[in-house]
């Protein structure tokens, strides 16, 4: 990727940044959203801050996530 985004004609990539946990969460809290992941199931808070500190990680440590 150059600089904090990458794009192509239709889709846009950006780097994870703080201000997109809220949206992150509420999708993964939604029943319906995660029908297909996790039955059903939303996921803890805590989970997903987990999910978003790892990836946050990996994009330090391998430049994507």
């Amino acid at each position: 990727m150059t600089g904090d985004f990458s794009s192509t004609e239709r889709l846009l990539l950006e780097l994870w940044n703080d201000s997109y946990f809220d949206e992150f969460a509420r999708v993964l809290q939604d029943p319906e959203a995660m029908r297909f992941i996790s039955g059903g199931t939303p996921l803890p808070l805590e989970t997903i801050r987990s999910i978003a500190q790892r990836s946050l990680a990996m994009w330090d440590e391998h430049g994507s996530g």
